[in-house]
């Protein structure tokens, strides 16, 4: 079920519950005012089952949603933001640790080089990389590449795919920047789509593209929480 759909039943469910109340068969005011923090958990949960979504921006709608909702039930004696931060930090670093690596022929641990720490050339099909208070270059020179899992936590990462020509005609980058940046350069005739969620942060092409036919497809996924994305 797509998010869209989940929103189209929570007004479904606040058209007929305020309906209710106008033509008085059931007075809603009071259990309202307690429990609709219920309707952002259950548009997180919508997110969750939504194969185009990220599913940590989910996760993060739902664990807002029940923090509101204890502070409207009294089970909280500080404001949201106290329980809801720390939280969030716990939740992205679970995140990080039990993340699906479904559907991926090659997952590529990157190691640094003293040498030349913050400029790695890479010849994998895929690699994954988490910057954490950190940055990092990285340079593709496989044809063959499929795709990268890329975080940037307080960080900063830069994908360059200008060197290779695409065996494959979708190249999927996963990336989530947490307070941080992950900027991607490429060809100013690929495609691009984003299938990413921005929340108080940024997905933005800095170049206006038109269609090609037949040229590669750079599908943008994940999550800019307090964070850019940058198309380059």
């Amino acid at each position: 079920m797509k998010s869209r759909h989940i929103v189209g039943i929570i007004l479904v469910i606040l058209g007929t519950i305020f309906l209710l109340d106008e033509l008085n068969i059931f007075y809603f005011g009071d259990i309202f005012r307690t429990y609709w923090p219920l309707l952002i958990i259950l548009y997180g949960v919508g997110i969750l089952f939504d194969k185009t979504k990220s599913k940590l921006f989910g996760a993060i709608v739902v664990l807002f949603g029940v923090i509101v909702q204890l502070s409207k039930l009294d089970y909280l004696d500080k404001g949201i933001m106290n329980y809801f931060l720390p939280s969030l930090l716990i939740l992205i670093g679970i995140n990080l640790i039990f993340e699906s690596e479904k559907n991926k022929k090659k997952i590529i641990e990157i190691d640094f080089d003293k040498a030349d720490f913050e400029k790695n050339i890479t010849e994998d099909n895929f690699i994954t990389h988490t910057a954490l208070f950190s940055g990092l270059d990285l340079y593709i020179t496989n044809d063959d590449f499929m795709g990268a899992k890329l975080n940037a936590i307080f960080g900063g990462i830069k994908l360059d795919l200008m060197n290779i020509n695409p065996k494959r005609n979708i190249i999927v980058i996963d990336s989530n920047a947490i307070f941080g940046s992950i900027d991607v350069k490429i060809p100013s005739d690929w495609n691009v789509k984003v299938e990413g969620t921005p929340l108080f942060g940024e997905f933005s092409n800095k170049q206006k593209r038109t269609y090609v036919e037949g040229a590669p497809t750079v599908v943008f996924r994940g999550l800019a929480l307090f964070g850019e994305i940058k198309i380059d």
